[in-house]
């Protein structure tokens, strides 16, 4: 049979024809993958090092000069015996364990996790510190609390500006007056929303008065930005204090906490 013409292999009553370009290519393929396989297995037992090792063992395959006119299996032959015993031969006295350099990659991620967990930690102490510190502020209502020689009630329940003017001269008190910034800071700290204090401008729009007649003036001042903004609606005189500390002119009709004030005894 003529090789140079075709390659017959017969099956039953008919046979199929195989031109020799085909030989050759399925022939270079079976040894690329030889090498695919060996690579492979280098790579899993001896790690990153064997990854330079064989990247630089297939790099001289493809650069190595071959003689001219050798088809692709023939040149795969060509450079599997060129340079499989030198560039592999230093593989013989490779130890099949993990060295050190192989095991520390994972060390870095072990540190990593557990830096993470520890700032987590280190979050969840410090938001929990702050959780009992705003309790511990916003609590307890309804009793009295002492402040540089003055009593404030904080009072669970909400009323109109002028029912609030009711309930504190029912405990003998008034709402509170804010003459500094100690005081304003103390209310801030023990408050979370809304509560009223003893400012307003019901008598004329614009001019402020404190309930113990105390100068507006010349009095400390901590209104929020745009605040008072002189609007003139309806029922919009009366003072309130939030929880971030700014005073807003609102609704004297809208229903929030009174805070009270008296000397102390």
């Amino acid at each position: 049979m003529d090789v140079k013409g075709s390659y017959e292999v017969s099956g039953g009553a008919t046979g199929r024809k195989l031109s020799p370009r085909i030989i050759y290519f399925l022939l270079g393929f079976s040894v690329l993958m030889s090498f695919v396989i060996l690579g492979t297995v280098i790579h899993l037992n001896l790690g990153s090092r064997g990854d330079i090792k064989v990247a630089r063992t297939f790099l001289m395959l493809l650069e190595t000069p071959r003689p001219p006119g050798l088809n692709m299996a023939a040149a795969v032959n060509h450079d599997a015996q060129a340079h499989t015993r030198d560039g592999l031969r230093g593989y013989d006295a490779a130890p099949l364990v993990p060295t050190h350099s192989s095991a520390t990659p994972n060390i870095p991620s072990v540190t990593e996790n557990s830096m993470k967990a520890r700032a987590s930690l280190d979050n969840f102490q410090v938001e929990l510190a702050e959780l009992a510190k705003n309790l511990s502020h916003g609590q307890p209502f309804n009793q009295w609390r002492r402040f540089n020689n003055k009593l404030y009630y904080f009072s669970s329940n909400r009323h109109n500006w002028n029912e609030s003017l009711k309930f504190c001269d029912s405990m003998k008190s008034l709402l509170v007056v804010i003459n500094n910034k100690a005081e304003q800071e103390f209310l801030q700290r023990n408050i979370k929303c809304g509560h009223w204090i003893g400012l307003h401008d019901t008598q004329a729009e614009g001019v402020w008065h404190w309930v113990d007649d105390t100068d507006y003036a010349t009095n400390f001042k901590n209104w929020a930005p745009g605040q008072p903004n002189n609007m003139g609606m309806r029922g919009q005189d009366c003072a309130l204090i939030v929880g971030t500390g700014g005073w807003y002119e609102w609704h004297c009709n809208y229903w929030h906490y009174p805070i009270c004030e008296k000397p102390e005894d």
